[in-house]
């Protein structure tokens, strides 16, 4: 469990309701996850390829307020292009159950 635990926290990081997307992980290693857990009651996917974030999707179990630190310098939620704030701090309020992808490309 404390491995287990430790990559988790290489993958994503919740601390004060704030998602970090592969916070420590190493550049030269391709990675993907699929349904960790976050703080707010977020269900968590991503891919990590060629040194970056290529996309997540987030779903909202409880439909709490999402706040995701950008891994990029611009976001796209949905395809549309988001606004974070001046510390790169995105903010979204989530419906129960609503699904949201995102990524630094409207594709």
């Amino acid at each position: 469990i404390g491995i287990a635990g430790l990559i988790d926290e290489f993958l994503l990081q919740s601390v004060q309701n704030k998602i970090r997307l592969f916070p420590c992980w190493p550049e030269e290693k391709n990675a993907k996850f699929s349904g960790l857990r976050a703080q707010g009651g977020f269900i968590v996917s991503a891919e990590y390829t060629g040194g970056r974030v290529v996309s997540a999707t987030i779903e909202s179990g409880a439909g709490n307020q999402l706040q995701l630190l950008s891994p990029w310098k611009t976001i796209y939620v949905d395809g549309v292009k988001g606004e974070t704030d001046s510390d790169g701090l995105l903010t979204i309020n989530t419906k129960k159950g609503q699904v949201i992808r995102i990524s630094g490309t409207g594709n």
